[in-house]
């Protein structure tokens, strides 16, 4: 933050061709470059009918007195869009006019005005003689528990789940006997007669 200050008011120093900050007027002139493909249909007072002569030809209305475009870019950013720009110049008005006092270099100037101080390392820092802050007792939140299982490597083979080594087990004790149904592997592991194949 103390380096981001102090370059930031180094900048500002050198800007004296302008009112408007320069990435603010290079946004300003992609937006006068897209007014070639606007038409302007004008009431006589503060509406606008903006339509584009290409793509889908889409119409916005435009209210310079309340600083408003349908499209919704000026009254959200703050600058003129566009449809703004070509209901200005319809008019014959000034577009730095429009454009809020927020982006102008005397207030970046001004939010930049006060720097940081610098600090001394943490060894340098006074040690208080208060006891030191505890942390606060576990509480245990209502609800099953979560199961905070580590993650897994890339190409890890995932956990076995019970159910899948119980099929597996059942599959192994019908191979061992030769037993045909699932309840007669259910008994053979309850009874513990069968060894599992190695």
């Amino acid at each position: 933050m103390t380096l981001r200050v102090q370059e930031n008011r180094s900048k500002s120093a050198k800007w004296k061709s302008s009112d408007i900050c320069p990435n603010i007027f290079k946004k300003l002139k992609v937006a006068i470059k897209m007014t070639q493909f606007c038409d302007v249909l004008w009431n006589g007072k503060e509406g606008f009918e903006v339509k584009h002569v290409s793509g889908r030809g889409r119409s916005y209305t435009v209210n310079l007195d309340k600083w408003t475009c349908s499209c919704g870019y000026f009254q959200l950013a703050g600058l003129p869009c566009c449809h703004a720009i070509s209901a200005i110049y319809k008019s014959g008005r000034n577009i730095a006019d429009f454009i809020h006092k927020c982006y102008s270099v005397e207030q970046f100037k001004k939010i930049y005005e006060h720097c940081l101080e610098p600090a001394e390392g943490h060894e340098r820092w006074p040690v208080s003689d208060k006891p030191r802050p505890q942390a606060p007792g576990y509480v245990s939140m209502p609800g099953r528990p979560r199961k905070n299982d580590r993650k897994r490597e890339e190409g890890e083979a995932p956990k076995e789940r019970k159910c899948q080594s119980m099929a597996l087990k059942l599959l192994a004790a019908c191979v061992a006997t030769r037993a045909t149904t699932r309840q007669a592997a259910t008994r053979i592991l309850k009874k513990g007669r069968r060894r599992m194949p190695s």
